[in-house]
């Protein structure tokens, strides 16, 4: 019988494994799952070991927080090249930045929902439709605008809508409760309640004009379709209040101007997109959440479309199937939805 001497290697079970061996010299090995870090990635941690370790093997008294992880490069990458981010911001509110890719790409799909396409065209003659309706209702710059629907196409319209009046929208949660919605109202002092839910909207409407959503509404609430005036609005002006959850107290409406999600929208993490990332991005959170910003501006300001999933499209399966369908290349998830939804 002879034993011959040969070297094993396993896969690891974990995403990443560190592995000391003990000899003449320790032998370190880092493992790691291919398809979650990248080569590149691993080597620069195993880089950042070695400092530390050669710090400790210099002086073993020296504090952890001093010990210095970062090479020559990575420190260039970290303190100058991520923070080189300054990015002159259009001088300009959503509507208007809205209206110039409407002038771009008007025949470009601007939403989608339920197998129906609109397309930038479209989406802003709606928008127009009843943002001159609702000025009609008295709607004024600075005035707040209720929104109480469900995810769908007439939503991005009702949303646009009310910029175009110089007013500001309040998202109010289809989930809340009856008398937490009926705060919300009380504190925003709305002038109008837009919604498709008029009959349970009453219950909760306060002192606001009750107005139905309605496709008819939206297509022929005005005979004139044109972008209405936007003299004297200025980018500090709010775009919002969307009122937290109250979980700590009574909820608390959070001011955002239009500068604060134009600056989002053009991020230049996504501005000037060339590989297609944005072309079409899921919108399933819900418009009172901060995520919807995202979902609806990030596309709608660079000619991309928005997929809009319907309200009951909450499990992962369905929610998969919707990315798969829809042609979606950009999703705004959770770290902990994603790996679900990856699984």
């Amino acid at each position: 019988m002879t034993f011959v001497k040969e070297r094993g290697r396993s896969g690891t079970h974990y995403p990443l494994s560190l592995i000391v061996m003990p000899g003449q010299e320790l032998v370190f090995r880092l493992e790691y799952q291919g398809d979650l870090f990248e080569r590149e990635w691993v080597e620069a941690l195993a880089d950042r070991l070695v400092r530390v370790l050669e710090a400790m093997a210099t002086d073993l008294d020296v504090p952890v927080g001093q010990v210095d992880l970062l090479g020559e490069a990575e420190r260039q990458q970290v303190l100058v090249d991520w923070n080189n981010t300054a990015r002159r911001m259009p001088d300009a509110v959503l509507p208007e930045l809205f209206e110039a890719q409407v002038a771009r790409t008007p025949d470009a799909v601007a939403v989608v929902f339920q197998g129906l396409e609109l397309t930038y065209e479209e989406l802003n003659a709606r928008a127009n439709r009843l943002a001159r309706y609702l000025i009609r209702l008295g709607v004024e710059p600075g005035h707040a605008v209720a929104v109480w629907m469900e995810r769908s196409a007439d939503l991005i319209a009702v949303l646009l809508a009310v910029l175009k009046t110089g007013g500001y929208y309040v998202p109010l949660h289809e989930g809340y409760p009856v008398e937490r919605l009926r705060s919300v109202m009380r504190d925003c002092r709305a002038d109008v309640l837009l919604t498709d839910r008029p009959t349970q909207a009453a219950a909760f409407a306060a002192d606001a004009r009750l107005v139905e959503v309605t496709d008819a509404l939206l297509t022929t609430a005005d005979a004139d379709e044109s972008n209405p005036a936007l003299n004297g609005r200025h980018p500090l002006q709010l775009a919002y209040v969307m009122y937290t959850s109250g979980s700590t107290g009574e909820p608390k409406g959070v001011a955002v101007p239009h500068r604060g999600v134009v600056e989002l929208a053009l991020d230049r993490a996504w501005a000037g997109d060339t590989d297609g990332v944005h072309e079409r991005v899921l919108m399933h959170a819900p418009h009172a959440f901060d995520a919807s910003d995202y979902e609806i501006w990030v596309p709608l300001l660079s000619g991309g479309s928005v997929v809009v999933a319907p309200n009951e499209q909450v499990d992962t399966q369905a929610l998969r199937g919707l990315v798969a369908s829809g042609g979606v290349s950009a999703v705004h998830v959770t770290a902990g939805l994603f790996r679900v939804i990856a699984e």
